[in-house]
Formats: structure tokens, sequence, C-alpha cells
């Protein structure tokens, strides 16, 4: 019976915190020069790491502001975002640029 109830709390555990957050990136950007007349025309790269546990990584990837500029061929960069996906065992961390 112990057993049993260890193997409970130790998976309710495993299963509970597997949660991450990450606070975010706080910077002040002047956006009075950016002409948002042609904002479909911005470009969009994402770069993304897969994290096992939330912590341990990054596999296939790395969340990288330089990645994503490159896999779109962005020249000057308008702003940056990040997204995260999170699930049972592993998670998936994003960054995304947006520009010219």
């Amino acid at each position: 019976m112990n057993k049993l109830l260890i193997a409970v709390i130790g998976l309710a555990f495993l299963a509970l915190g597997c949660s991450t957050q990450y606070s975010p990136a706080i910077n002040s950007v002047d956006l009075t020069k950016v002409d948002f007349t042609n904002a479909k025309s911005f470009k969009k790269g994402e770069a993304c790491g897969i994290y096992i546990l939330g912590f341990i990584g990054p596999f296939f990837g790395d969340a990288r502001i330089i990645d994503a500029v490159k896999s779109a061929n962005i020249k000057k960069v308008s702003a940056v975002d990040y997204k995260g996906y999170y699930y049972l065992l592993f998670s998936k961390n994003c960054v995304v640029v947006y520009g010219e």
C-alpha cells in the first residue's frame, strides 16, 4: 500500500512539475519611425528549441534571434516576440522576428 501511494505521489509530481514560465523581456522601442501601412509586407522568421521536462535541452534547434533572422533573410528587425508550447513531458520555446 505504501509503495502504491509513493508511486502515485511521484507520478503526480512528475505530471504537475513539467510546466515552466519565462518572464517577458522588457525593452523600450521607438515605434514612431515605423511605417505600419505596409505591415503586411513584413517578413516573419521563427526559431524554436525543444526542452525535455521544461529545462533539459535544447534539442532540435535553439530559440535564438540570430537564427530567426537568418531563416527569413531579414535585413532590418522591427519586432521580436516569444511564444511557448507546454506539454506533459516536453516544451517548445520559440522566438519570432518580424522585419524587412
